[in-house]
């Protein structure tokens, strides 16, 4: 028993080596071996292979192939292939090996090139290869990697061929086909059959025929590539004809149309000019006479003047009331097809009536002289049942026209028309009325007493010392019983001089009384009525003299006991029957409303551009009231004093004229306060836009303060106190606070330093109890001076200032 153990362990360790060796780590007995393991296309590998298994029963193979345990074999292998040698017991064990061979194969890698080329041009076509000895691009041999420009004048196939050591090759063909063009076109314009461009206008024609054999231009033979200028001054059709090289025919064209987009004519004239010999007219138009704007623009659907839109032509009447510009605008579309805006202006200019210097008689006026008529003022005095009418007629040299009255004047030829009452938009002519001339002799004459109210605010700096002395030669010119008496103002309004007829008085006074420097701020309201409040009321010969050239900025101050706006300046002048003559300097005047001031008190407003014509302006006033006409007529309703009056009259050489006098009592009042205001800076527009805002006053003088400081001093804080006062009377009020600097510094500085000296002005009104909520503050640095030369320091500390703007 123990012997037959001994024997079956020796057994099956024989068994388990005789295994090991077949299938154990080491493989040695199973070799293969390749010549050559990476080859190009053709190239020739040998395998070997040696099996060294001790086994009757061995199965060898190759790839699934038996072969013997030891041999070769050549292979000539196109692609990369494997190859396996196996060796199998009869059991079914296996042993394995296995050999990679690598084949690369000739490749193109790059072939590139445009689908299609315009005929007779060129083309680019690149390569790049790769396991390869030899390209040929088109049969020629070219570099295994690379470029070539080639000419297209047909569809052009491109062969690419890559060729390895062996001859095996790759080969790749691609096409550009070529693309023929005809064109016929016009520099710089759309490509479209029909072009619309201005008369006169040059245009270059451009043509290029590929597939062609022949060309013609408008019947003329031309070259099939070319150009030729022409100018247009009417439509006009460009013709290209050319038979192709199929035998087809081509042709195109172009038509050019003169484009009449524009002004064909803008005038304006008395309504009653039937016949405007100009395409560009501009007749001057007496005040208050009718006029007619009359446009024509043609190549437009319609046009905008004043932001309106009209027919493309037409007329507009109206009355000749103040100067104005008209801006007649349209769009249409350019040659290019874009959109294009273009405008045109014309203004309506005022024939100045020339101011009252002398007297003449009607007899001796020629036909080719004119006459001039203003009503002056409308007097009520006997209304009802009759209303009166104060008028003047002066020639064009400035003489009073005497004998306008006589029986015999007006039984021949009455140059008093008719009187046209205007109520609601609705005309009564009055013809039965009565005309007197007035000539006041020194037997009849009523002494005048004139109120001056005298502007001596910064902007006057250069006109009052050349007004001074005129109003020196007044004084001294005046008549013995006329009485003068003034007002000095700037921001301070001084007390109103006493009454006196005496011109050494007078003088000595006014010279007394003059402002020691002139200021930057108007009280203009304020002081006018201070001045009104020491006037006689109900006085016929009394009458103000307002001078100022500038916007009224700093009454408000004065709200307390003083009317601080025009409307309560107009109704408290009406109140007492004060006219108000306006005397105004310059041109930054808030015109509109001044002359709403004269119109709506019975007087007159004078805008002169230099101090000597003041001169004359003044012995107007005086003489007016010492030489007139008188139209009287009987009233028929209650609404009288709710009238415009217009009196047509012969203005002899010049046929009809009118003077028109807004007699109403109770002006409209709010189209005064709407425009008694100067023009706002840009940010404060802005910002009213914003906050859907609306100015109440013009900006007022709230404080100043020292140089490169924004804390308010303790002396100054009494200055807010007014403006305090309005915010809590008026909780639904607003304020914009506005910060100042002068000149001096940098910029950007300046913007900073002016909106901390607003913030300390607005903080004073919030300490006292005004919501922050209802305060904008602005700094605006030294963008709106009052001073814009402020090298004086008077000038600089008047820039150096907070300004509040009340708005709801």
């Amino acid at each position: 028993m123990q012997l037959k153990n001994i024997c079956f362990l020796t057994l099956l360790l024989f068994s388990i080596g005789a295994n090991a060796q077949l299938f154990g780590p080491k493989r040695s007995n199973l070799n293969m071996e390749l010549s050559d393991w990476k080859i190009f296309p053709g190239d020739t590998v040998t395998i070997t292979w040696d099996v060294t298994i001790n086994r009757k029963q061995l199965k060898v193979t190759l790839n699934d192939s038996v072969v013997d345990r030891s041999g070769s074999l050549q292979l000539v292998p196109d692609t990369t292939v494997f190859y396996r040698l196996t060796a199998e017991t009869a059991k079914g064990k296996r042993v394995n090996r296995t050999k990679k061979i690598k084949v690369l194969p000739p490749l193109i890698n790059r072939l590139s090139m445009s689908d299609s080329t315009r005929f007779g041009h060129q083309d680019e076509v690149r390569w790049m290869t790769e396991n390869v000895e030899k390209v040929t691009f088109n049969g020629d041999e070219v570099p295994l990697s690379g470029d070539s420009v080639i000419s297209i004048m047909h569809d052009q196939p491109v062969t690419i061929r890559a060729i390895n050591k062996n001859g095996r090759f790759e080969t790749r063909t691609e096409t550009i086909h070529a693309w023929y063009t005809h064109r016929f076109d016009a520099s710089g314009l759309p490509p479209k059959d029909t072009l619309i461009v201005f008369g006169g206008k040059e245009v270059k024609l451009n043509w290029e025929l590929d597939d062609a054999s022949n060309a013609k231009l408008n019947g003329k033979t031309v070259r099939l590539k070319g150009f030729q200028t022409d100018t247009i001054r009417k439509d006009t059709t460009f013709v290209l004809q050319s038979i192709l090289h199929d035998g087809s025919e081509w042709e195109k064209s172009i038509t050019f149309l003169k484009n009449t987009v524009g002004v064909q004519h803008l005038s304006i004239s008395n309504i009653f000019n039937k016949s405007v010999p100009f395409t560009f007219y501009n007749e001057a138009i007496r005040k208050y006479n009718p006029y007619k704007l009359q446009w024509n623009v043609s190549g437009v659907n319609s046009v905008k003047i004043k932001e309106t839109h009209r027919p493309s032509s037409g007329i507009l009447a109206d009355q000749a009331m103040e100067e104005k510009d008209y801006t007649i605008s349209w769009s249409y579309y350019d040659a290019m097809g874009r959109i294009r805006e273009d405008s045109t202006s014309i203004s309506l200019a005022l024939q100045q009536r020339p101011l009252f210097n002398g007297n003449i008689r009607t007899e001796t006026l020629l036909e080719s002289d004119t006459i001039f008529m203003e009503i002056i003022s409308v007097n009520y005095d006997n209304y009802p049942p009759e209303t009166e009418l104060k008028v003047i007629a002066i020639d064009g040299q400035g003489n009073f026209v005497k004998g306008l009255a006589d029986d015999k004047q007006i039984k021949e030829d009455n140059p008093f028309h008719t009187v046209i009452k205007k109520y609601e938009d609705k005309t009564y002519p009055v013809r039965n009325f009565s005309v007197k001339e007035y000539e006041i002799g020194e037997t009849e004459y009523r002494p005048q007493h004139l109120m001056m109210v005298l502007d001596y605010s910064g902007s006057m700096e250069y006109s009052m010392p050349e007004l001074e002395p005129l109003i020196h030669k007044l004084i001294k010119e005046k008549h013995p019983m006329d009485t003068i008496r003034f007002v000095k103002f700037d921001e301070t309004i001084t007390a109103v001089s006493p009454p006196s007829a005496n011109p050494d008085s007078l003088l000595s006074y006014f010279n007394q009384k003059g402002m020691e420097e002139l200021s930057g701020y108007t009280a203009l309201y304020a002081a006018t009525d201070s001045a009104m409040n020491a006037m006689h009321t109900n006085n016929p010969n009394q009458r103000i003299i307002l001078f100022t050239d500038g916007y009224e900025n700093a009454s408000f101050i004065y709200k307390n006991h003083l009317n601080t706006s025009a409307v309560e300046i107009i109704r408290r002048a009406n109140e007492i029957s004060l006219p108000i003559h306006v005397v105004s300097l310059g041109g930054y005047v808030n015109e509109q409303v001044l002359k709403y001031v004269a119109d709506y008190t019975g007087a007159h407003y004078y805008q002169m551009n230099d101090v000597e014509s003041v001169s004359e302006a003044l012995r107007e006033i005086f003489k007016t009231n010492l030489h007139y006409y008188t139209i009287n007529y009987e009233t028929s309703n209650n609404y009288e004093r709710e009238k415009t009056i217009t009196l047509e009259y012969d203005g002899k050489a010049t046929g009809i004229n009118y003077s028109t006098k807004n007699a109403a009592k109770k002006p409209n009042l709010r189209k005064i306060s709407q425009q008694d205001l100067p023009p706002l800076p840009a940010d404060v527009e802005l910002l009213l836009q914003k906050e859907n805002l609306v100015p109440l006053t013009g900006p007022q003088n709230m404080i100043n303060f020292r140089f490169d400081k924004h804390h308010i001093r303790e002396e100054c804080t009494h200055d807010i106190t007014q403006y305090l006062q309005v915010l809590q009377e008026e909780p639904e009020t607003k304020a914009i606070i506005m910060g100042h600097t002068d000149m001096t510094g940098d910029p950007e500085y300046c913007i900073t330093l002016s909106r901390k000296r607003a913030e300390a002005a607005a903080q004073k009104l919030i300490d006292a109890g005004i919501r922050s909520d209802r305060l904008f503050i602005l700094g605006m640095g030294q963008k709106h001076p009052l001073w814009p030369d402020d090298s004086e320091p008077a000038k600089a500390a008047e820039n150096r200032r907070v300004e509040i703007l009340f708005v709801e």
